[in-house]
């Protein structure tokens, strides 16, 4: 049975597939800090002498955009592997869902996800990869994600 009530942000990670196309493994960006997932539509102005004082427009191409952010590590998947998929300029399968039941097991979330549980999965090409190590502070990273064709949005379980 799928969740109900609101969504802990802690609990939605980044994976990216580790795997093949065929058999994915799906791991987890580690230490991630943030996400963000925005959907956009490109809107066409449809106007003509005959719209008036009113614009038209028409959907056109759709695009989605992950941002991610976390601490950078020594160990994990992370920075260095998102630097080093980003350096190949090829396309990556990426899952922006909840988290496994073993993160709740382990204390690390608060709720698993469920079948039934909504997920966003597809093709991205890696657009930046940043990094920054301030004087006593802890070192981040930040990447950008774009889609490279359809994202699809799953259930988990079917």
């Amino acid at each position: 049975m799928a969740n109900t009530g609101i969504v802990n942000g802690g609990d939605i990670l980044l994976y990216m597939n580790t795997g093949t196309e065929v058999s994915p493994v799906w791991t987890p960006i580690a230490h991630a800090t943030e996400h963000t997932l925005a959907w956009k539509t490109e809107l066409r102005d449809r106007v003509t002498k005959n719209t008036g004082a009113w614009r038209s427009r028409k959907a056109g191409i759709m695009d989605v955009t992950i941002n991610v952010s976390g601490l950078t590590t020594y160990d994990g998947y992370g920075y260095a592997d998102l630097l080093a998929l980003a350096k190949t300029r090829a396309s990556v399968m990426a899952k922006y869902a909840g988290r496994l039941a073993a993160d709740v097991t382990a204390g690390e979330a608060e709720v698993a996800e469920a079948s039934g549980d909504k997920y966003e999965e597809g093709t991205f090409i890696i657009e930046s990869v940043d990094r920054s190590d301030g004087v006593n502070a802890d070192s981040t990273f930040s990447a950008v994600l774009q889609s490279d064709g359809e994202v699809e949005t799953k259930t988990v379980g079917s």
